[in-house]
């Protein structure tokens, strides 16, 4: 992985990694990731996004990525998570079992975040609207649920430092917050 382009980090056994506009080779997929890619429809900018996350995490991990039948990643003995918006992707798996959740608002779509919270049954706060809705986003990752639910669903925040609890999706999710030039990342984890 070349650090040039991707930040990388470790939370205790997660690892994680991040890039503005990182590299978006679709030659470098596996066979099986460009043919989910062939039958999504996507914009230039999302396809971009989607192969650069994939390519992130089979960097960061040194293992081919696959697609669930939700297009989600799926690796052979890791729990993964992808999150990629407006050319921003970030990238965590750390050793399976259990789920893991990645978000990330970049700051120039701060609005758009504030507009989509705005339009939850979301109650209480993390922070600044991006911080809150990265941090529902990663929580319903968590639980395997899209945004539309959350618009009927209740969800209630409160933050305690760098840490979010998210109650209403199922057992309450604990959110790691991080704040980086120009995004804030949203990181949670679910040992089964």
């Amino acid at each position: 992985m070349s650090s040039s382009t991707w930040r990388l980090e470790a939370f205790g056994r997660i690892r994680l990694a991040w890039a503005e506009r990182p590299p978006a080779a679709i030659e470098r997929l596996h066979p099986d990731e460009r043919r989910w890619l062939d039958r999504a429809p996507r914009t230039p900018e999302r396809r971009a996004d989607w192969i650069a996350g994939r390519l992130g995490l089979a960097l960061l991990i040194d293992a081919a990525v696959l697609a669930d039948e939700e297009g989600a990643p799926a690796v052979v003995g890791w729990a993964a998570s992808i999150a990629h918006d407006d050319g921003w992707v970030a990238v965590a798996a750390r050793p399976s079992p259990g789920r893991i959740g990645i978000d990330l608002v970049p700051d120039r779509l701060a609005p758009s975040a504030a507009r989509a919270l705005a339009r939850t049954r979301a109650s209480g706060e993390a922070g600044d609207p991006a911080s809150s809705w990265a941090a529902i986003e990663c929580a319903a990752k968590m639980r395997a649920v899209g945004v539309a639910p959350l618009l009927d669903r209740p969800v209630h925040l409160c933050r305690r430092g760098d840490l979010v609890r998210v109650d209403g999706l199922g057992r309450p999710i604990l959110v790691w917050l991080r704040r980086l030039p120009g995004a804030v990342l949203a990181l949670a984890d679910e040992v089964s």
